[in-house]
């Protein structure tokens, strides 16, 4: 896990003491997915790093990431990079409806098609942005992990009760 400082895109150093991991029922898998917390960055992006070889011309990356807080704090934003460049982001900010603070408590279903990569390495990052402040981000992960798709079509959907419902 490393801490980079948005202005610089440097590693600002630091131990990550938060090794908590948990898993949740999603709609569409057959078992548990395994999640990990990945958040307290104050002042920089917390990323955790995955080298990993594509495996084949239908690889589709696949993960999954969810927001747990619903009462403090000003959220975050998550990102996932490939290869060190920004291929999605959401806002992940409390907003307000009326009188009332809604929070994005839905799991969000990203795929990303790797397929013309197949043979080699890819360096996958998954991260998170506080904002400024940590004060009570509650951001789940889950590993990447790669799946086959014929139609290598990029998606990003939230999992809400009404079924997928797309980001943005």
């Amino acid at each position: 896990v490393r801490y980079i400082l948005g202005g610089t895109g440097l590693d600002r150093g630091g131990e990550y003491d938060r090794d908590l991991t948990r898993t949740w029922e999603v709609a569409g898998e057959d078992e548990a997915v395994l999640f990990r917390y990945l958040a307290i960055g104050s002042d920089a992006e917390v990323t955790m790093d995955f080298l990993v070889r594509v495996p084949d011309a239908q690889s589709t990356l696949d993960l999954y990431v969810r927001n747990t807080q619903e009462r403090y704090g000003d959220g975050a934003t998550v990102r996932l990079y490939l290869n060190g460049r920004m291929v999605h982001e959401l806002d992940l900010r409390p907003r307000t409806e009326g009188e009332e603070t809604v929070w994005d408590t839905a799991f969000h279903r990203w795929r990303v098609p790797v397929g013309a990569m197949a043979g080699q390495p890819l360096l996958v990052s998954i991260a998170t942005d506080s904002n400024g402040s940590n004060n009570a981000d509650s951001i789940w992960w889950s590993m990447p992990r790669f799946i086959t798709d014929a139609d290598q079509q990029e998606s990003f959907v939230a999992l809400t009760e009404d079924g997928e419902v797309a980001e943005g």
